[in-house]
């Protein structure tokens, strides 16, 4: 898409991206906010990265932001932190005027590229072992859980997985989805794991798996509280 398209096409669309991004963040967003930059950043590399193979566009899409808004959040939490906690503090001595400050937001700046960097690695990597299950990390957005009851069923049957004896092994073994297992520990209904079954096995591929920054986005999974 030429830059005058691409331009068009997000000045078109604006709604849309605010909508999506409120309901990524669930919070109401408005263009001021660093969040709504973020947002049209991501549909706009979403434009110069999608290919057909990648499945529909704002699914894609919606993965892209995902990933930059949570590398948003993180280097907020850091500046955030850094600002209310300078290590100074510690030595119980805080000093007020700071003469290295943009020399600081440089390094933030910088740590910030490295999750981005990071996460995009990871996403590649893991694509590649989706691969053998027939879907894509892109394919996750269509399949996993809207609502409450639905996530909280899902991180029920993640967890059956890791109990003993652990599941991950017959799934990475046999390539297959040992359902009656999980509802037989569970009580599952198979209709659920079905209807999530891509979803669920990319979360305990994740969970499993070498993906620290992914594994951020399955935190609620890990205990039936955070569940």
């Amino acid at each position: 898409m030429e830059k005058k398209e691409k331009e068009i096409f997000l000045e078109e669309n604006e709604q849309h991206i605010l909508n999506l991004v409120r309901r990524i963040t669930k919070r109401h967003i408005t263009k001021s906010d660093d969040e709504w930059s973020a947002a049209m950043l991501s549909v706009s590399q979403a434009v110069d990265e999608y290919d057909k193979s990648r499945g529909e566009f704002w699914s894609f899409a919606s993965v892209v932001m995902q990933s930059r808004l949570t590398d948003l959040k993180r280097k907020q939490a850091r500046e955030n932190t850094e600002i209310s906690v300078q290590p100074a503090a510690f030595d119980g001595e805080v000093d007020e005027e700071e003469a290295n400050v943009s020399a600081q937001y440089e390094v933030r700046e910088a740590a910030g590229q490295i999750v981005d960097l990071s996460l995009k690695e990871e996403i590649e990597a893991v694509s590649e072992e989706f691969s053998r299950y027939g879907f894509s990390f892109f394919d996750l957005a269509s399949c996993s859980p809207k609502s409450f009851p639905t996530r909280t069923g899902c991180a029920k049957a993640v967890r059956a997985f890791f109990s003993p004896p652990p599941l991950t092994d017959t799934l990475k073994k046999s390539g297959s989805f040992p359902a009656g297992e999980v509802i037989k520990r569970t009580g599952l209904s198979r209709k659920l794991l079905d209807k999530h079954r891509r979803y669920l096995v990319a979360s305990v591929l994740i969970i499993a798996g070498d993906y620290p920054g992914l594994q951020e986005y399955f935190r609620y999974m890990k205990t039936e509280k955070e569940a």
